[in-house]
């Protein structure tokens, strides 16, 4: 529902576009669109509906096009009803009807349905009203096991008050056999059981179902022991099969010398009063069900704000009861926050706006993890606010994301700029040593095809992945030109892991002296190759790149120009460095000098 609410045109409404909102209702369709209970919003003078999915799926007649149009148009039959509410609420008040009747469309008809329904003004910051908020709870189960109790009660007071809607018995202790009249027979469906003789007790005890059998054996032995009154419920089955559950109740009867003779009592049908309190216990389950699934804290407090109930989701975050100290939310707050959010509560509790605000909370880790706490009041009949309502949500992962991409963010900025600035000098040092534009475009491409390979290896990626290496580096560049045996690079020496700023220069560097050595070096024979060597000691890395198969030739037709000054470019200028060039009788050799600290990542 968030997604298409989002999606709707709210400017061809009454309200206007979202923007344009006032903040209260804002942010109170903000707590509607999170909330897992069925909260709805009815804006404006006429009632626009905003709403979320759990409403939608009690008022069916909603439907799928009720976003946006007017309460009025969308349940007409009501319509008398809510142009009520949202006078009164205009008004100042915030009226709550309890198990209030409703015609409802629902699975596939009209229904008949119970609900409390408790509507609360939206008040602006100046004072003026803005909307309804709808608060719908259904009760149709507890009005029904509640009417069910009730017509069960009337029954018992009609069978208390004529004989003739109680079982009675007469139990003979002395001949062992029991007198009972036709409601008692017509209970425990035993044919034949009347006789001037009566029924032994066995004939009645063999319908009590045999869960219940021996308990009630032992309780009516205990009773003719020990004089005590006699109360029992149980279960005994019918002619038909049909199981009824029983109330039984008697007292044991002395003779004048104080020896137990008689034994009556009555035995009233409780069925209805057993299925009744089983509704309701079954309607508090799942009550607690969903509370305790729902993946938010579910919390209440009463009109002072003092907090009289947390949800299980409480406990399996903080490890703590919140039965032994009903203020210890407050201990559990980051200090940096407790100053803020309690300003914050008490100005909501003081004004009645919705309450919202992130905050660090203590985990029964001991971390402090980012929580988004939401409530609005419940206001009574006079309008004074008698309840809190509100969830706190585990917001700590959105938070850490954000940061991360904020950082993220920051770092890419930071090597574009970087880029920007090395293309900028690549272009103007190829341009001064290229002798035509056909070269000049060939050896731009080339150094920028080496800067896009440094940067495969050093992406803005999560810091738990490993750094990527200067020889892995050097590999990859030199990979295009392998021989008919594989590659022709040769490493030795300590790898190291790179920075960011230290693969873009490595990759320049190496880059224009493979060019070079393909040109006029090793790279250019079949047999040539190429050895290189890393050395981390003494807070430096030396790195030698050494061509052999190949015949010197002197510097000033290779590297003398653009790649002498690239390299000092890179090495000194970028990794504040040293480079040296020799030509050897087997090929040039290049020694480079570098702080540790300019070429490996921060950890």
């Amino acid at each position: 529902m968030l997604d298409r609410a989002l999606e709707f045109d709210w400017s061809a409404t009454d309200l206007g576009p979202i923007d344009d909102w006032p903040e209260s209702l804002k942010a109170t369709a903000r707590l509607v669109f999170s909330a897992s209970t069925p909260l709805a919003i009815l804006a404006g003078p006429t009632g626009v509906l905003i709403y979320n999915d759990a409403i939608k799926t009690i008022f069916g007649g909603i439907g799928a096009d009720g976003l946006g149009r007017s309460v009025l148009d969308v349940l007409p039959d009501a319509s008398d009803f809510y142009r009520e509410i949202i006078a009164l609420c205009a008004a100042g008040e915030a009226p709550s009807f309890r198990d209030r009747i409703l015609k409802i469309d629902r699975n596939g008809g009209s229904e008949t349905a119970w609900f409390d329904l408790d509507f609360t003004p939206v008040i602006e910051g100046d004072g003026t009203h803005s909307a309804v908020l709808v608060h719908a709870f259904e009760t149709t189960e507890k009005v029904r096991a509640l009417r069910a109790l009730q017509r069960s009660e009337e029954q018992l007071q009609l069978a208390l008050d004529a004989s003739g809607m109680i079982g009675i018995w007469d139990f003979d202790l002395t001949t062992g056999m029991v007198m009972v009249d036709d409601r008692f027979i017509k209970l425990f469906g035993i044919e034949g059981a009347r006789s001037s003789e009566g029924t032994p007790l066995a004939a009645f005890t063999e319908r009590i179902d045999i869960d219940d059998r021996d308990r009630v054996i032992r309780e009516i032995d205990a009773a003719i022991k020990t004089g005590a009154d006699f109360r029992s419920q149980y279960r005994v089955s019918d002619s038909a099969g049909k199981m009824h559950s029983v109330l039984a109740s008697g007292r044991v009867i002395n003779d004048a010398a104080g020896k137990p003779v008689r034994f009556p009592g009555v035995a009233v049908e409780v069925t209805a009063q057993v299925e009744a309190n089983a509704a309701l216990i079954a309607s508090e389950v799942r009550f607690r069900t969903l509370a305790d699934t729902i993946p938010q804290i579910i919390w209440s407090s009463d009109g002072d704000g003092r907090h009289d109930y947390f949800s299980n989701r409480w406990n399996e975050f903080t490890g703590l009861n919140p039965a032994a100290d009903a203020d210890i939310w407050k201990d559990l707050i980051h200090p940096e926050d407790r100053e803020r959010v309690f300003a914050v509560w008490s100005n909501s509790r003081e004004t009645g706006k919705p309450y919202e605000i992130e905050y660090r909370f203590r985990h029964h880790s001991g971390v402090y993890r980012w929580l988004l706490v939401m409530a609005l009041p419940q206001r009574n009949a006079n309008g004074h606010i008698s309840r809190w309502f509100g969830t706190s949500t585990d917001i700590h992962e959105v938070k850490l994301i954000a940061v991360e991409r904020e950082i993220i963010a920051h770092e890419l900025h930071h090597r574009i700029k970087n880029l920007f600035s090395i293309f900028g000098a690549l272009v103007n040092l190829s341009a001064r040593s290229a002798q035509n534009v056909g070269t000049y475009a060939t050896d731009l491409t080339g150094r920028i095809m080496a800067l896009s390979k440094a940067h495969d290896f050093v992406r803005p990626t999560s810091a738990l992945l490993a750094a990527q290496t200067l020889q892995a580096l050097v590999q990859r560049l030199l990979s295009p030109y392998a021989g008919a045996h594989g590659s022709r690079l040769f490493c030795e020496g300590e790898d190291v892991p790179l920075s960011e700023g230290a693969a873009t220069s490595f990759a320049l560097v190496f880059h224009e002296l493979a060019t070079n050595a393909a040109k006029y070096g090793a790279l250019s024979v079949p047999d040539g190759h190429v050895l290189l060597k890393t050395q981390l000691e003494g807070g430096r890395l030396q790195t030698t790149w050494k061509e052999t198969g190949s015949t010197a030739i002197d510097g000033s037709s290779t590297l003398g120009g653009f790649g002498s000054k690239l390299l000092t470019l890179m090495v000194e200028g970028q990794m504040h460095g040293k480079v040296e060039r020799h030509w050897e009788a087997d090929g040039l050799r290049v020694e480079i000098d570098i702080p540790a600290q300019s070429i490996v990542p921060i950890r």
